[in-house]
């Protein structure tokens, strides 16, 4: 009995994931569209395309990080309440962009003036030498709009007199930590509501109004008068008697 209540709770959930997927590809196909011209589409049935695809990914997440550890650059991290980062890679999505799966490269974008410092060392470091030597990971959601990317980070000292710590060899790494960061996929949004934006004020192909090509009203070939070739009114041609 047990058996068969947990399959039909199994069977219940795939059909409601089926169809709550259905109905996702069908409000994301005019993105989605647009996306797959500058992606490698693949499957999809029932007039949908693109239910998975790889594309070059130029991303600019926004949100907030959390760091692990209590090491200077975890403290830094955390202490910041929203972050942006450039990201340059490879994306997978699959189920018409439900899911997708991110590797690449990036780098942090700090615009303010706070410093980082790490214990042991009275020099403040800058937010400039905050470095990401390995790929990232990141799992996208709902068409790419929420970010979940997973960062390995290091502060490294400088290698000139200006912005070195004297504590620490040139180019060392004097702290490190593994960061994740949620926020929102800021140019897959926007292109998103760029693709809709433009199809909803598309003009349909046929959509307008254009004369019947044989509806309107025309001159009967013989039965009414006509007018002369040079003007005058001349009389129909079997109208009235010669």
């Amino acid at each position: 009995m047990r058996i068969g209540f947990g399959l039909a709770l199994l069977l219940g959930g795939v059909l409601s994931f089926g169809c709550g997927l259905r109905r996702f590809a069908e409000v994301t196909e005019t993105s989605r569209g647009a996306r797959c011209a500058t992606a490698i589409c693949m499957g999809g049935e029932g007039g949908l395309e693109g239910e998975y695809a790889i594309e070059p990914l130029v991303e600019l997440p926004v949100g907030k990080s959390f760091a692990s550890g209590s090491s200077g650059l975890g403290r830094y991290v955390n202490n910041h309440d929203l972050t942006a980062t450039f990201a340059a890679g490879v994306r997978f999505w699959a189920w018409y962009d439900l899911v997708s799966f991110s590797v690449y490269f990036s780098k942090p974008l700090i615009t303010d003036s706070s410093k980082v410092r790490v214990r042991g060392s009275a020099f403040e470091y800058s937010p400039s030498q905050i470095r990401r030597p390995y790929p990232g990971v990141a799992v996208g959601l709902l068409g790419d709009l929420l970010w979940v990317g997973f960062d390995y980070d290091q502060l490294r000292n400088g290698d000139s007199e200006s912005n070195r710590d004297m504590n620490y060899p040139r180019d060392a790494v004097v702290s490190h930590s593994v960061s994740i960061t949620i926020g929102l996929s800021t140019v897959a949004t926007t292109r998103g509501v760029a693709a809709n934006a433009n199809g909803r004020t598309k003009p349909a192909a046929d959509g307008g109004a254009q004369p019947a090509a044989d509806g309107g009203a025309q001159p009967a070939a013989d039965g009414g008068a006509q007018p002369a070739a040079d003007g005058g009114a001349q009389p129909a041609a079997d109208g009235e008697r010669s």
